[in-house]
């Protein structure tokens, strides 16, 4: 009889259960998930942000490149010129007008670089004067 007791309170003794219940762990995988989506978004709003950062520079750097080229070279017309950049530019274009200042000795150049990006078409603007070619 003795040694029933002793396998009766053995039975009733148990050590606790070790680990997470069901409900801790989905708690803790939602909280996960949040988390995880949380920051997909922002990589995602980070990588697009320095993506039209690194376009707009490209088209900053070849509107300087224009207008380099502008003063180095005499200008004989006036009025509306464009063109587009070769590669590996060939998605930027510009467009340029040349106008005479009141006193004839120098150039207004207004130079517009343009480039597409998904959603819509951006531009970069510069303006300079150049000395007038003299006859």
């Amino acid at each position: 009889m003795a040694q029933s007791k002793l396998v009766q309170s053995a039975h009733r003794y148990r050590a606790p259960i070790r680990g997470f219940t069901l409900v801790e762990v989905v708690t803790a995988l939602s909280l996960l998930s949040i988390g995880t989506i949380a920051l997909t978004g922002t990589f995602v709003g980070t990588t697009r942000a320095a993506n039209t950062s690194q376009r707009r520079e490209v088209a900053i750097l070849l509107a300087q490149r224009k207008m380099a080229e502008f003063r180095s070279t005499p200008l004989a017309e006036t009025g509306e010129l464009s063109g587009g950049f070769a590669e590996p530019f060939e998605d930027y274009s510009w467009r340029a007008l040349v106008e005479p200042q009141r006193e004839g000795r120098l150039l207004n150049i207004w130079l517009k670089v343009s480039y597409q990006s998904k959603t819509a078409t951006s531009t970069v603007s510069a303006i300079t004067s150049v000395p007038a070619e003299q006859p």
